[in-house]
């Protein structure tokens, strides 16, 4: 890569989506109980 910031912006969103996603299947659970 380029430089550190890029990588790190990268890696900040890929961990958001893997919150979004876990919340998202999370809420699906819910629903389902």
């Amino acid at each position: 890569f380029a430089d550190q910031g890029a990588l790190r912006d990268i890696v900040v969103a890929f961990n958001n989506l893997r919150v979004e996603l876990v919340d998202s299947l999370n809420q699906i659970t819910a629903d389902e109980a």
